[in-house]
């Protein structure tokens, strides 16, 4: 019965990978209702196949979804187009790409980098993508310099290579079989990593080393030079360890500042501008807290662009503050930073879920909060609706009851000092 389930959802998730629609409402519903029906269907097999089965499943999944065209997001045409400055050793953190397109000879590669320009959606902004980054972009032009098609496949191979890093460090965990099924079938992982080709299953696969090796000093500062916004956790650094253990990590973690201020923040101006700064005082999207706070500024009077800054600021107090209580061991301080970002962000990309979704498989999360957040996710996709427009206070509601039910059923989870 598993592998008759398992086959008809590799048909229906690849179906939808060719002819997803996300800006039609009906369409996301329905791949969000049947994909996690199915999702739900194998959960409830999944206890009578052993671990290598179920990552067998996951593997032929993720490569089915390395074949269809990403619909979801066009993020890669911007990773493709820095890592193409990159390969001819032009920084891409000096000016956005409607600069540099005016500045820049491309050589035999003119029409390649026209391609890119005329689909990505970030022209005028400068590049928030970190240097370590920045060289995953940039492997797909040593193998593929004039092909879009020969590129897309080289992100989704070392994509490929990290998703099977992650299935395989999962397993030295032990975890029950329902809950590693949980991360091998989640239609939320399958779509928003090696099918919509975000980074965000690196960042796992960096966390999950660091909680393998209890090791927060050396392969932190790296996750920095891959996501930035994982600076939030930088006060965690502080309360691990000893008094010698923690002056090696903020040496450590002062060096992987420096590199972040000579290259990603090397126009400091210009980041705050049209680059990350614009997630703190101009783009929101799908968050859940932030909108607590944004509504009240937007009815006093055009402060709502105060909103972002003054969320993350009370949950950057928040985690402070629950750091200065003792007990708490690395997965719990990881946990918590990634749960206290996610929730008071005011930008919740689905992708930006990842980390925190398989964190919570690592810290046996109950299944239904996962569940939950996998359609929390998926759901942001009815915001590209025009619709939604006048849908706006329902959806809010719909989101924070969502979240109200993540957060009961994992009150435990939360609430305990020492966890598993």
């Amino acid at each position: 019965m598993f592998g008759v389930t398992a086959f008809l959802y590799s048909c229906l998730v690849f179906f939808y990978g060719v002819n997803l629609q996300r800006e039609s409402i009906t369409s996301v519903l329905v791949w969000i209702l049947i994909t996690h029906l199915f999702f739900y269907l194998l959960w409830k097999q999944s206890n009578k196949k052993t671990s290598s089965e179920l990552m067998v499943w996951a593997i032929f999944l993720r490569v089915l979804l390395m074949i269809p065209e990403p619909k979801l997001s066009d993020d890669y045409f911007r990773f493709l187009w820095d890592g193409g400055l990159m390969a001819k050793g032009i920084s891409p953190f000096v000016s956005p790409p409607s600069l540099s397109i005016q500045n820049t000879y491309f050589g035999n590669e003119e029409n390649l980098f026209q391609l890119l320009y005329s689909q990505m959606n970030s022209r005028d902004y400068h590049s928030v993508y970190p240097i370590a980054l920045q060289g995953w972009f940039t492997i797909p032009w040593i193998f593929s310099s004039h092909s879009l098609e020969g590129q897309i496949f080289v992100l989704r191979v070392i994509l490929m290579l990290f998703e099977l890093g992650n299935l395989l460090l999962l397993r030295t965990w032990h975890l029950p079989r329902e809950l590693y099924s949980i991360f091998c079938f989640s239609p939320l992982l399958l779509y928003e990593g090696i099918y919509a080709i975000h980074p965000d299953p690196i960042v796992f696969f960096f966390l999950l080393l660091c909680l393998r090796y209890q090791d927060f000093r050396f392969l932190f500062p790296l996750l920095l030079q891959i996501k930035v916004s994982l600076g939030f956790l930088i006060p965690g650094v502080l309360f691990l360890g000893n008094a010698r253990e923690r002056a090696k990590s903020i040496f450590v973690l002062l060096l992987s500042l420096c590199l972040l201020w000579f290259s990603l923040f090397q126009n400091i101006k210009a980041q705050g501008e049209s680059g990350l700064g614009l997630f703190f005082h101009s783009f929101r999207f799908h968050s859940i807290l932030e909108e607590l706070v944004y509504w009240p500024l937007h009815l006093i009077g055009n402060l709502e662009y105060l909103s972002g800054s003054l969320s993350l600021s009370i949950a950057s107090i928040t985690f402070l503050w629950i750091l200065c209580k003792k007990g708490f061991n690395l997965q719990q301080v990881v946990l918590l930073g990634l749960s206290l970002f996610t929730f008071f962000s005011p930008v919740i990309h689905p992708w930006y879920l990842i980390p925190l979704y398989g964190i919570l498989i690592l810290a046996r999360s109950q299944i239904i909060p996962l569940f939950v957040l996998s359609i929390f996710g998926m759901a942001s996709y009815f915001q590209y609706a025009k619709q939604m427009e006048d849908m706006v206070f329902s959806f809010t509601l719909f989101k924070l009851s969502l979240f109200g039910i993540f957060i009961w059923m994992n009150r435990s989870l939360y609430l305990q000092k020492n966890p598993s």
